[in-house]
């Protein structure tokens, strides 16, 4: 049996699981509400050096923290791809109010090289009765090389 259109025109064709992911949907899990564990992945520059800040911005614990990357993000002079790291496989835990600052490079080395600087994740975690959560982040780090002074 075909699929006909309701409407007519063109039968869609089904969505990839990463399409899904990037325009929401089924297979993404909701945003947390209030009371629930927060989790965010931010960008930072301090003392000159561009961070990745994993971060439960919240009163409750997170569990099973994951973090999947579009993309490759070449630090520590272009020789380590962050994002790789186990770190992001899984966290058991995540506790309130915990941040986790990862190196990503020294500023001027890392925009030296040209790398790329779109950066877009999605997070994941659930909360003690076992509900996952998810969000999605998307940064662009080319925004901290035009600080005048850095640091």
């Amino acid at each position: 049996m075909s699929r006909r259109p309701r409407f007519g025109g063109r039968i869609p064709r089904p969505r990839t699981p990463k399409e899904r992911r990037r325009r929401g949907g089924e297979g993404r899990a909701p945003l947390p509400g209030a009371g629930d564990p927060a989790v965010v992945l931010d960008v930072e520059l301090a003392d000159a050096k561009l961070w990745l800040v994993l971060a439960n911005d919240s009163e409750r614990p997170a569990y099973d923290v994951t973090v999947e990357f579009d993309d490759p993000l070449l630090g520590l002079g272009g020789d380590v791809d962050v994002t790789g790291l186990a770190l992001f496989d899984g966290l058991t835990l995540l506790r309130p109010g915990r941040e986790i600052r990862i190196l990503v490079d020294v500023a001027l080395h890392f925009f030296a090289r040209e790398e790329p600087t779109a950066l877009r994740a999605d997070v994941s975690w659930q909360s003690r009765r076992g509900e996952r959560f998810g969000q999605e982040f998307r940064h662009d780090l080319k925004v901290w090389k035009d600080f005048g002074e850095v640091g």
